[in-house]
This record gives structure tokens, C-alpha cells and sequence, in this order.
């Protein structure tokens, strides 16, 4: 959603010809994602409900997946699930986390 999904765009027009990164920009997983994809969950905030949406989802198809946020939702789900959490830094506007 909004600018968390801008560094997947920028790495979709950086790799045309190759496999690309599906981006989702609504609250459901794709019935063809499976267990043999990877789900990056990514929120600047950590509280988009889009994204959440989508994790809980990946969740719960046991299909594996990391998350990406400052902070939020996303971040304690991942240390109560123990699941990867790669956090951002503190900056003035989330787009600057590119």
C-alpha cells in the first residue's frame, strides 16, 4: 500500500526482465500464493489493515513470510509468532525508508 509498496515497484522496473514481485494492494491473498512463495509484508507504520490483512492470511496457510516495519502490529505479531521482522529506521517521512 501507498509508499510501503514503492521499494517493491522500484525493484519490479530495476529487474524487467526478470521474475518480478507480485504487489497487493487490497486485504486478500491470491488463492494461487502458496507455501512454495514468499509473503513480504511490508508497512512503514506496521498498522496498515491491507498488509495485516494479508499477513494474517499468509498466517494462517502456513505459507512463509517476513514483515518490514518501523513498528506497529506487524513488529509484535513477529515476536509473539516468532516469525522475521526486519526493522526500519526512524526517519521524517516513510518514503525516505526506500
Amino acid at each position: 500500500m501507498g509508499g510501503s509498496a514503492l521499494a517493491a515497484e522500484v525493484f519490479n522496473d530495476l529487474y524487467q526482465d526478470q521474475q518480478r514481485l507480485h504487489i497487493i494492494r487490497h486485504y486478500n491473498l491470491a488463492q494461487r500464493v502458496s507455501q512454495k512463495d514468499l509473503v513480504i509484508a511490508a508497512s512503514f507504520s506496521g498498522n496498515t489493515e491491507e498488509t495485516l490483512s494479508a499477513f494474517h492470511q499468509a498466517i494462517e496457510r502456513k505459507i512463509p513470510l517476513i514483515a518490514i516495519s518501523h513498528d506497529g502490529q506487524l513488529k509484535s505479531i513477529c515476536q509473539e509468532k516468532k516469525l522475521a521482522h526486519f526493522p526500519l529506521p526512524d526517519c521524517i517521512q516513510p518514503r525516505y525508508a526506500l
